[in-house]
């Protein structure tokens, strides 16, 4: 994103900005995931949660209830110290099950999903990211051990 003035880019004009850079489009559907795509969706390739979903019960509990208990989705979070004093945090995740398209997690998010600061320390967080980027979780984290 030094290439750019923005921070985020999603959806179409990321793909661009990808295919501008000399990256290539590859489908990341395995055999098995695809499989539990069309079954969920039916073979039709389309999923409308808020055909399923009542205003009052949440994606997790409606999760649970029809589709069978959450596991584990596999984030990964680093942190590294470098001889210089030099903190660096990165994350990595499989992402919310069946989220709506143009969703983006806090871990894009720096000062949500993740932060470091060199005099204070380092966070990242796990979980649904909603929470942690409407309060910048990770910031106030350090923010706390700066306090300390």
């Amino acid at each position: 994103m030094e290439l750019t003035p923005h921070v985020l880019l999603v959806g179409d004009g990321a793909e661009r900005f990808a295919k501008l850079l000399g990256f290539t489009k590859i489908n990341l559907f395995t055999q098995e995931s695809k499989a539990k795509y069309e079954g969920w969706t039916h073979g039709k390739g389309q999923f409308y949660p808020t055909r399923y979903i009542k205003l009052s019960e949440s994606l997790f509990e409606w999760y649970n209830k029809y589709v069978g208990s959450v596991k584990s989705s596999g984030t990964v979070n680093i942190m590294a110290l470098d001889g210089g004093g030099n903190l660096a945090v990165g994350v990595s995740t499989s992402g919310l099950f069946m989220k709506l398209p143009g969703r983006v997690g806090d871990s894009a998010i720096f000062g949500a999903g993740n932060y470091a600061d060199n005099r204070y320390g380092a966070a990242a967080c796990v979980g649904r990211g909603e929470l942690a980027m409407r309060t910048c979780l990770a910031k106030m984290v350090v923010e706390n051990m700066r306090r300390d």
